[in-house]
C-alpha cells in the first residue's frame, strides 16, 4: 500500500488527551464506500476517529492552505444507527479542509458550532490550532475528531510521523473481526 509522501502529525496535543480510536480504517459504522440518500458518493475508507472531548485544540497535522470552512452547523446525531447516522445533510457536519502543496487535502470534522479559528484562505502549519471539537454531524456516543486526507475525492492511505501503531480497524479491534 502507497502513502503520500509527507507525513502527518496528529490533529491534536497527546500531552492533554490520550491517543484513543474508536474507528480506523474500513471501520464498521461510516468509514466505508457508500452511497447516500441524495445519490451521492461518499468515500471515508480511510478516514481515522479519534476520542476526544468537547472543546479539544484540533492542530493542523500538515502544512497548506484552508480552502474548505464550515461551522454553522448545531444538527448533530448522537445514536448508533448507521441508516441515520450516515444519511444526515453534508451540511449538518462541521469541518475544516486543508489543500497541500501536492494536492492532498486532509479534513477535520466533529467541530463545534463556530468552532474554527482559521479562516478560507489561512496558511497553516504543523502543531496550529485551527478550532476546537464539538457536537456535529454523526457524533455516536463519544465526542470525536473525524481526520482523513483524500486526494480528489476519494480518501487515501497516510500516516502520522508521531504514531507508528495501527490504522486499520481490524487491526487495531482484531475481536471485531
Amino acid at each position: 500500500m502507497s502513502y503520500p509522501e509527507s507525513e502527518y502529525k496528529l490533529p491534536f496535543n497527546t500531552r492533554d488527551h490520550p491517543l484513543v480510536i474508536m474507528q480506523g480504517w474500513n471501520g464498521p459504522w461510516s468509514h466505508k464506500l457508500y452511497i447516500s440518500r441524495a445519490g451521492t458518493e461518499q468515500d471515508l475508507t480511510h478516514a481515522i476517529d479519534f476520542v476526544l472531548p468537547l472543546d479539544s485544540e484540533i492542530l493542523t497535522a500538515r502544512s497548506g492552505i484552508v480552502t474548505g470552512l464550515m461551522t454553522a452547523s448545531t444538527t448533530y446525531y448522537d445514536g448508533s444507527d448507521p441508516e441515520i447516522g450516515n444519511n444526515l445533510s453534508p451540511f449538518a457536519t462541521n469541518r475544516i479542509r486543508v489543500e497541500h502543496n501536492d494536492g492532498t487535502l486532509s479534513y477535520y470534522s466533529h467541530l463545534r458550532h463556530l468552532g474554527a479559528l482559521v479562516k478560507r484562505g489561512t496558511a497553516v502549519e504543523p502543531g496550529q490550532i485551527l478550532g476546537y471539537t464539538g457536537l456535529s454531524g454523526w457524533v455516536g456516543d463519544k465526542p470525536h475528531l473525524h481526520f482523513m486526507v483524500c486526494s480528489g475525492d476519494k480518501s487515501i492511505p497516510f500516516r502520522f510521523a508521531d504514531y507508528s501503531g495501527p490504522l486499520e480497524h481490524s487491526e487495531l479491534f482484531p475481536e471485531s473481526k
